[in-house]
């Protein structure tokens, strides 16, 4: 029984009360044996107030020891809970801080981001979920608000480069006059001219000599980009000839150069911002203490 007490502070400090409150009883009971003591009146009278003013001294104290030490077992549970819900989203936060290093990088070398054919006029969910790659990532914006909204706010902008670019390439495609049939495809033309006028690509090249050429243009569309080199023997296809031509022959109008303006400036803007993330993300997995409450820290 002395044990249960002893492991138990509130147990323990419930006894103290009690055992102070039987003690005032019993004593306030027994006039006689008080009087033996005390007997005078007023002598009496002072010892018993004493006696009252201490239970209500320690019985306060009792209750007020018991909340702080309650309060103080409660606060170190919720700071233990915290810190194991950091170290879980530790790895999540390193594993973004990746993913928004890769989009730098490919900004930086390709002018957009995209992770589906560009011919697919479904939404890119895989560009998003590079961006948020684990299960535990739904729990950041409960910790790391402006963090959160500033990677919601590149996705967007990332979305609005990719459309631009790919609606632009189509365009100056259709500008050229190039054929529908063209077997290397007309809109691959297009793209490389985008890429040539927002200074991520040579543009296309054909040469012809004596007895074979080489030409390369934009490889891109399913989330790659790159030159193609290829060529043969002998003289170039025909459609081959007449693409280089028109492309040579094409001048781009004010619209087409705003256009070019615009993506090259929020490609850097991409760029810089998916580099600032995930410097930050790097720098949220290293913090000591997690911000905020959610569900996984008790109240």
């Amino acid at each position: 029984m002395l044990n249960c007490l002893y492991d138990s502070p509130y147990l323990f400090n419930i006894g103290l009360i009690v055992a102070a409150v039987a003690v005032s009883l019993y004593v306030l009971q027994r006039p006689t044996w008080i009087r033996r003591i005390y007997p005078k009146d007023a002598d009496r009278n002072k010892v018993v107030d004493h006696l009252v003013t201490i239970v209500v001294i320690v019985t306060f104290s009792v209750i007020g020891g018991s909340y702080s030490a309650g309060r103080s077992e409660r606060e170190s549970h919720r700071w233990a809970a915290r810190q194991k819900h950091l170290d879980e989203l530790r790895p999540t936060l390193r594993r973004e801080a990746e993913n928004l290093d890769l989009i730098h990088k490919e900004i930086e070398d390709r002018g957009y981001f995209l992770r589906k054919d560009y011919r697919d006029p479904s939404p890119d969910k895989a560009t998003a979920a590079i961006m948020w790659p684990e299960v535990m990532s739904q729990h950041l914006p409960k910790h790391y608000r402006k963090y959160e909204a500033e990677k919601r706010t590149l996705l967007q902008t990332i979305e609005e480069q990719n459309e631009e670019y790919f609606q632009t390439g189509q365009t100056v495609a259709d500008g050229m006059g190039l054929a529908e049939d063209i077997s290397f495809g007309r809109e691959r033309i297009g793209f490389t001219y985008v890429d040539e006028c927002i200074g991520k690509g040579p543009g296309f090249f054909l040469e012809v000599k004596q007895d074979s050429y080489r030409f390369h243009y934009w490889s891109g569309g399913g989330g790659g980009r790159g030159l193609i080199p290829n060529g043969g023997s002998g003289q170039p296809p025909v459609q081959l000839v007449k693409a280089y031509a028109l492309w040579k022959r094409f001048k781009p109008n004010e619209r087409l150069i705003t256009h070019c303006q615009s993506m090259r400036k929020r490609a850097q803007e991409i760029s810089q911002k998916a580099a600032s993330f995930s410097i930050e993300a790097t720098n949220l997995s290293q913090a000591v203490v997690l911000k905020e409450d959610c569900e996984f820290i008790p109240k």
